[in-house]
C-alpha cells in the first residue's frame, strides 16, 4: 500500500502523531527543545565541559550553514526555499538556545517587549527623542503607525535614521533603520542562566 504523506493510509488528512511529551499547543522553544534531546542534544551540564562546547560550536557552524543557505536562495530569488530556510535558521536558533538551557520563549518575549519601548507612544515622547538624536548629531525622520481604527487613537511613533551617518557618539546609524526612543528598555534576562554557564554578571 502506499501511504500519502498528505492523506496517510486511511485517505484521510495526514495529521502529526504527537507523544506525552510533545504536544501541538507547545510553544516553538519547548517544541524544538524536545526534538532535541530525541537526537540526544542535551542541555550542557554544570559546570559545562568540553563536549558542552563541543556542542555549542556544532550548532553554532549549523546555524552558519543554514544562514548562508538563505542567503543563497535569496540570490537565486527562491522564494520557497527562503521560507523554508528561515524556519531551519529559527529552529537551529532554538536549538541553541536548548544546548545552552537559556528559555529561548522568555527571552523572546522579554526582547518583543524591550522592542515595543523603541516607539513613542505620545507625540510629547516623540519630540524628545527627536531632540535626543539632534543633539547627537542624527538627522532622523518620523512616521506615525496607526494600530486600528482612528477612533482608536492607537498609534505608535517610529523614529529612523535619515540617512547613513556617524553620530557624535562615534555609532553607525544606517538609512531607514529604526532607533531607539528615550524610553527605551533594555531587556532584563533571568542571570542565573548566564551564571550556570560560568559567565559573571
Amino acid at each position: 500500500m502506499r501511504i500519502s504523506k498528505e492523506t496517510g493510509c486511511s485517505g484521510l488528512p495526514f495529521q502529526p502523531h504527537y507523544s506525552n511529551s510533545m504536544s501541538s499547543t507547545q510553544s516553538p522553544g519547548h517544541s524544538v527543545a524536545t526534538i532535541n534531546r530525541i537526537a540526544g542534544r542535551e542541555t550542557i551540564v554544570t559546570p559545562p565541559g568540553p563536549k558542552d562546547y563541543d556542542n555549542i560550536e556544532s550548532q553554532l557552524k549549523i546555524i552558519e550553514s543554514e544562514f548562508k543557505e538563505l542567503k543563497d536562495n535569496w540570490d537565486m530569488n527562491n522564494l520557497n526555499g527562503m521560507r523554508d530556510d528561515i524556519g531551519d535558521v529559527l529552529f537551529t536558533v532554538l536549538g541553541l538556545a536548548h544546548v545552552m538551557g537559556f528559555p529561548a520563549d522568555d527571552d523572546l518575549r522579554l526582547i518583543c517587549e524591550s522592542q515595543f519601548t523603541k516607539f513613542d507612544a505620545s507625540e510629547e515622547a516623540a519630540e524628545q527623542t527627536k531632540q535626543k538624536y539632534l543633539d547627537l548629531g542624527v538627522e532622523t525622520y518620523q512616521i506615525r503607525k496607526q494600530l486600528g481604527s482612528a477612533e482608536d487613537d492607537n498609534f505608535w511613533i517610529v523614529t529612523k535614521s535619515a540617512k547613513d551617518q556617524v553620530g557624535k557618539d562615534g555609532k553607525d546609524y544606517p538609512k531607514d533603520k529604526w532607533l531607539k526612543s528615550t524610553n527605551f528598555k533594555e531587556p532584563e534576562f533571568d542571570p542565573s542562566y548566564s551564571v550556570k554557564m560560568g559567565i559573571p554578571v
